[in-house]
């Protein structure tokens, strides 16, 4: 967590995000939740303030984002993050620090 900002976004709320989030201690950095999933928005994980969203609209170019997917998927969903938003900071939960 060094690398990162202060705070930073996780994107793909399941049990992978939750369990990350457990293990690292790392809740009160996180500053958005954002899952596509309509059935979990405005739900919240446990222990955490924050309400899951689907828009990821607010977030601002220079965000620090965490992907929680399953690492067959990260590559398809950073890419997906990169075209639609313009989001380049952009790591995963599974992987070592590095930018996808």
């Amino acid at each position: 967590f060094d690398s990162l900002s202060d705070s930073f976004a996780l994107v793909g709320i399941g049990h992978n995000s939750d369990r990350f989030l457990q293990w690292t201690n790392s809740r009160e950095k996180v500053d958005h939740l954002f899952d596509d999933s309509s059935d979990k928005e405005n739900f919240y994980i446990a222990n955490c303030k924050i309400p899951i969203t689907r828009d990821l609209s607010s977030l601002d170019l220079n965000s620090e984002l965490l992907i929680g997917v399953h690492p067959r998927n990260t590559s398809f969903f950073a890419k997906k993050l990169y075209q639609k938003y313009g989001l380049q900071n952009i790591r995963s939960i599974f992987n070592p620090p590095n930018l996808l």
